[in-house]
């Protein structure tokens, strides 16, 4: 009788890459917390936004003597586009991260982790950068370094050149941890998060909002 022949089997390495793939693909469904993928995903970043703001508000509503409005947005938005920028890194950090084939822990828990290395190893970073901005304004005399003193009365050119050159130290130290500490560390480090996030798997809204909250 006619038989068919049996197939052959499939090697290895093509079922372990359409394992891998499958896994990914189920990933980018929505299995898994996104931190950009969605309306709820977006809805969580303004609602960030809107949270900083009326934080920055509130603290002027309460200091005394009160700043001007001027002072007010010079100091704010300077501070809001450095922070802006570590939010942006942090986000692309995460995801970068998270996509390798090797890796088990998801995109927001990375984006937690990578917060909390760059907070605690970014001190360091920034107090330098501290010291090496009082000396130059004492030796040099570039007032115009002096943070939150934009001249009398006011200068926006101060306030772009402040804001500039805090925004790169911020940047510089966001990529300096990522690669001194994370990126050696990275293997170690995802083993120890991918159980911390098993729990939050089948909630990845919760886990969302946990991480970014």
């Amino acid at each position: 009788p006619f038989r068919l022949q049996d197939q052959p089997a499939e090697p290895a390495h093509l079922r372990e890459a359409g394992g891998a793939t499958a896994s990914r693909m189920s990933r980018e469904g929505g299995e898994e917390c996104t931190l950009l993928g969605g309306a709820f995903a977006l809805c969580v970043q303004g609602f960030l936004v809107a949270g900083a703001v009326g934080t920055l508000l509130f603290k002027r509503w309460q200091e005394r003597p009160r700043r001007s409005w001027t002072i007010w947005l010079m100091d704010s938005s300077k501070q809001g586009f450095a922070m802006g920028l570590q939010h942006l890194a942090n986000l692309l950090l995460a995801m970068l991260f998270s996509e390798a084939a090797s890796t088990k822990a998801g995109a927001c828990i990375w984006y937690i982790t990578n917060v909390f290395i760059a907070t605690v190893c970014g001190l360091v970073i920034v107090a330098s950068y501290m010291k090496l901005q009082a000396l130059a304004v004492e030796r040099f005399g570039w007032q115009w370094l002096r943070s939150g003193e934009y001249g009398d009365p006011p200068a926006w050119s101060v306030w772009l050149a402040q804001m500039l050159v805090w925004s790169a130290v911020c940047c510089v130290e966001k990529l300096l941890t990522a690669a001194v500490v994370i990126m050696p560390l990275r293997g170690l480090i995802d083993e120890l998060i991918a159980p911390l996030e098993r729990p939050l798997k089948p909630y990845p809204k919760a886990e969302l909002v946990l991480v970014m909250v």
